[in-house]
């Protein structure tokens, strides 16, 4: 990175409105200034930083999103994105504000009255024109538009990123709900995890007393185990693969206890 080294103002101009406007103190601004500031800032709002507001059926659609994390993620992906749009649209409008800078610095520079000067008079036109500290104020412009950009733009992510987090968290609590939960037909018995699947089998060939245990153990309401209770008894099929379960969890660990 290049060093730079930046002289400070003379005391001689201490408490002096003699500095560029990005170092004067609040109360030397004045109206003017203000009122130029703002223009700009509306002109850089207006042509730059506009967007498409959605039509009615797309935000109704957006409104009616049941999938909260899957819309969360698209809407910080598409945030990122704009981001990017809009640092191009920032160095657009920069690139045409020193465009014009450059052209309306040259007009203010008085030629014929410059032919009969003093050359130090000429040596201090020429380093306003062209010296290092040409730009200082410009750039203290862009470096403030950029920051106030980016800081806005964090400002949303670190919102979102949250708001991500906490849906994962909260679907994960779901996911494990959903998972301890009783299964009700066979389809949904096969969804669930080996050690789910060992649970209800020893439930379903448990007698009485042990089906209590289970019920307390796990939060099961005896509803909720009715139906397939129910299958278990009439389906032949579904009893043999129950049976098959209980073998295969006892050849692979035989130290399981009754209520895992």
């Amino acid at each position: 990175m290049e060093n730079r080294v930046l002289r400070g103002p003379n005391p001689a101009y201490t408490n002096k409105n003699g500095f560029i406007q990005g170092f004067t103190e609040r109360e030397q601004v004045d109206n003017i200034q203000r009122a130029v500031d703002n223009h700009r800032a509306a002109m850089l709002v207006f042509h730059y930083r506009k967007r498409e507001i959605p039509d009615f059926e797309t935000m109704k659609a957006q409104a009616e999103e049941t999938n909260l994390l899957t819309t969360a993620k698209e809407n910080l992906e598409a945030l990122r994105k704009d981001h990017i749009e809009d640092l191009d649209r920032l160095y657009r409008f920069h690139t045409y504000e020193y465009q014009q800078e450059i052209q309306d610095r040259r007009r203010v520079v008085d030629d014929n009255y410059l032919a009969d000067a003093d050359p130090s008079i000429k040596s201090l036109v020429e380093k306003l024109v062209t010296g290092p500290h040409k730009d200082a104020d410009a750039e203290a412009r862009w470096q403030n538009d950029y920051e106030n950009l980016r800081y806005s733009h964090l400002k949303q992510v670190v919102h979102m990123e949250k708001r991500i987090q906490d849906l994962e968290r909260q679907q994960e609590i779901e996911k494990k709900l959903r998972e301890q939960m009783f299964p009700q037909d066979v389809a949904d018995f096969k969804k669930k995890t080996q050690e789910i699947q060992q649970r209800v089998a020893r439930f379903l060939v448990a007698n009485d007393a042990e089906k209590e245990r289970y019920l307390n153990a796990f939060n099961w309401a005896y509803r909720q185990t009715a139906p397939l209770q129910e299958l278990y008894k009439q389906d032949e099929r579904f009893k043999s693969d129950i049976l098959a379960i209980i073998v295969s969890g006892q050849a692979t660990d035989p130290r399981r206890n009754a209520t895992r």
